[in-house]
């Protein structure tokens, strides 16, 4: 299971069903542990002309072995969902998603 400690790097991206992808980064060493499974990272939008384009908050946590997120970009967003992993792409990164029907979220996690 990934270490949430060890996450360097998160790349966030949000395909929805009119085909506009949101692009988010995280924001360097802006991380916060929130408890001893969850942290919060920081992102910003590299879409300057969405109305997305400021800082959001992306939580991971592990629960039974499974990652959820739960971020303030998605309005009333209170509930931790469920990640999907993807295979892994190396040793220092892994792929997640979630399909939201004609939406999909992918975050991708590289590790230090």
């Amino acid at each position: 299971m990934i270490n949430l400690e060890n996450i360097k790097e998160i790349k966030f991206s949000y395909y929805d069903v009119n085909k506009y992808v949101y692009d988010f980064i995280m924001l360097e060493n802006r991380k916060e542990k929130i408890s001893q499974n969850e942290y919060r990272f920081y992102l910003i939008c590299l879409n300057t002309n969405v109305s997305a384009n400021g800082e959001v908050f992306l939580n991971l946590k592990i629960k039974d072995d499974k990652l959820y997120f739960r971020t303030d970009y998605f309005a009333n967003s209170f509930d931790d969902i469920l990640l999907n992993k993807k295979d892994k792409t190396t040793d220092r990164s892994d792929t997640f998603f979630v399909d939201f029907g004609e939406d999909l979220l992918e975050i991708e996690v590289s590790y230090e």
